[in-house]
């Protein structure tokens, strides 16, 4: 077996390295959005349909991601979107920080840029990680990642 760093290039490091924490994230905000929701809403219905609202993008725009990301630089793409949800859920610590209520029209739209920038992600994602690694380490590749998400479910 080759030693790891022999085995993938560089650049497929640093992409398996950043997916490791945003994956350890989205693990973390799964468990805790909805927690949050339930917490400031005090309606299980209520948090149940804004939590909901984070698959909305994928039923609306799951058909045409594909194009739209075909037309674009695939790179900055996951960068905007990992920023963009990054960004939404510094709002979200901001108004625990603060103990403040926010409105539901708010909670919603967090939500909605969550499931928006995952599915932008992961159609950019998708297209772009044959590009960065050799056809023969694709497999492994997937692998690697695929541990990856595993060991962040675990800890997440």
């Amino acid at each position: 077996m080759k030693p790891v760093s022999k085995k993938y290039n560089s650049q497929f490091l640093l992409v398996w390295f950043g997916q490791t924490a945003s994956i350890f994230g989205d693990r973390v905000t799964g468990l805790a959005l909805p927690w949050l929701l339930l917490q400031q809403t005090h309606s299980p219905f209520d948090a149940g349909i804004i939590t909901a609202l984070r698959y909305l993008p994928l039923i609306a725009l799951g058909l045409i991601a594909g194009i739209v990301v075909d037309h674009l630089d695939w790179r900055l793409v996951l960068i905007t979107c990992d920023v963009a949800r990054a960004s939404i859920l510094s709002l979200v610590v901001l108004v625990g920080v603060f103990q403040l209520t926010p409105p539901l029209w708010l909670l919603a739209g967090v939500v909605l840029v969550l499931g928006t920038g995952q599915l932008f992600f992961q159609t950019a994602y998708s297209a772009w990680l044959p590009d960065i690694i050799q056809e023969e380490t694709l497999s492994s590749a997937n692998a690697a990642l695929e541990a990856s998400d595993a060991a962040s479910t675990l800890a997440g």
